[in-house]
């Protein structure tokens, strides 16, 4: 008891204490050669202690705990108040500490103890992170972290709730390191099963969503215990940022099914859908997680699937319903603009052929899109969607009338122009960002 004591008490050090404890006397460089490693090397050791799983269980924690602390925490100490805070440590110190971070947790992770592997992917996890956040301000490459793909992506189906947790939080900040164009290999036959393991990897986040939205809406097929039920909870939240994150990889999008695509992107519509029913973090999660897709994305989606059609009908029923009272209406009300740039008509007709599953009023749409002086392109599209048989079949005569008159009126504004392209995408900037 003492040993772990003393170990997790490691992990609670602030970064300006491991400064003072790494450098050796007469030094003031943090180059692994030149680091006093004495304290670091003793904790991982204690991760492959065989003798008490308590101790390789706080070792794992705590140098997890260890490396955000000295890797992520910007640099407060030597950063004004007015400058940007610089990323503390070198990159060779930062390089150096995975990998040895790495060596260890590769046996940690395949621990016969829960707490273990639990903390061993919370340590994993903790170094991916760091990491990428570092590579957005220097180019470095660190492969070692991309072969805790496969391991932390067995740990999914985990028999216990929590190495299951960490497994999800973590197979999101390590999917960096295995589909980013940094690291995916540019040789064809390398990457021949990639896309399959990509989808499958959606599919079982997904699950992850849609077992807590069932069991939320009394449709689960399993009888939760309440311990049970909050693990689902904190999974499916989890699990809706990890999704946003692998989304967000624009090279992988385009080479699995569209159908992948939607399934996905309807289990994180439903979480909005539900948001009166399910855990707040769950709808917020996945409020983020939509917003943050890029461009290119929802471009990719429009005519291929009917995944922006479900989502505006989403959105809508979402901002007549909160008015200004929810948390995340201003996402949602932002996700909603950056779907209508990217639909066109026959995604229009989804969202109006889907009024009965997914309820908004049309009218109050209506007035959102002119009091939020939305350009005439996309009263241009509505108004042609309004045209199919389908919609005609299913809406009143007034309705389209009402967004033809508008429609028409958009077209005599000296200010305006069918003929514009949408502001999102008039200087060819598609967002092809590379995950989160």
């Amino acid at each position: 008891a003492v040993r772990i004591s003393a170990i997790s008490s490691f992990g609670a050090l602030l970064q300006t204490d491991w400064r003072s404890m790494l450098l050796t006397p007469h030094e003031s460089t943090f180059e692994p050669d030149m680091v006093d490693w004495t304290c670091i090397n003793s904790i991982l050791q204690a991760t492959s202690d065989g003798s008490n799983s308590g101790i390789r269980s706080a070792a794992c924690k705590a140098i997890g705990n260890i490396y955000s602390e000295c890797i992520d925490t910007p640099d407060i100490e030597n950063s004004s108040s007015t400058q940007k805070k610089t990323i503390p440590f070198c990159d060779a110190f930062a390089i150096h500490f995975a990998n040895n971070v790495c060596n260890k947790m590769e046996m940690a992770i395949a621990d016969a103890n829960a707490s273990v592997r639990s903390m061993a992917i919370f340590a994993m996890g903790n170094v991916a992170s760091a990491m990428r956040g570092r590579s957005e301000n220097s180019e470095i490459y660190i492969p070692t972290i991309k072969k805790f793909f496969d391991p932390v992506n067995a740990c999914l189906d985990d028999r216990d709730e929590k190495v299951v947790g960490n497994a999800i939080r973590t197979i999101g900040h390590i999917a960096y390191f295995v589909y980013s164009p940094m690291y995916l290999s540019s040789v064809l036959g390398e990457n021949a099963g990639i896309p399959n393991v990509f989808s499958l990897l959606l599919s079982k986040l997904s699950s992850k969503v849609e077992l807590a939205l069932c069991d939320a809406i009394g449709e689960s097929s399993r009888d939760f215990s309440w311990k049970q039920r909050n693990s689902a909870k904190k999974h499916a939240w989890g699990a809706c940022m990890s999704i946003g994150t692998l989304l967000s990889f624009s090279n992988m999008t385009k080479l699995i099914q569209y159908s992948v695509i939607e399934t996905t992107l309807n289990q994180l519509f439903r979480c909005i859908q539900l948001h009166n029913i399910v855990h707040e973090k769950i709808s917020a999660s996945s409020a983020a997680s939509l917003l943050k897709l890029p461009c290119s994305l929802w471009l990719h989606c429009s005519s291929n699937c009917g995944a922006i059609g479900r989502g505006l009908a989403t959105c809508f029923g979402f901002i007549n319903q909160r008015a200004d009272k929810s948390s995340i209406l201003s996402e949602i009300k932002s996700l909603t603009k950056v779907m209508l740039s990217a639909a066109n008509s026959e995604d229009f007709c989804i969202m109006f052929l889907n009024q009965d599953d997914i309820p908004f009023d049309i009218e109050q749409m209506y007035q959102w899109l002119v009091s939020n002086d939305m350009d005439v392109y996309i009263f241009d599209k509505i108004s042609l969607a309004l045209e199919h048989k389908r919609v005609r079949s299913v809406l009143d005569v007034s309705v389209a009338q009402m967004f033809l008159t508008r429609t028409r009126h958009e077209h005599k504004s000296p200010c305006k122009s069918a003929e514009s392209l949408p502001r999102k995408y008039s200087n060819g900037d598609e967002s092809d960002d590379d995950g989160d």
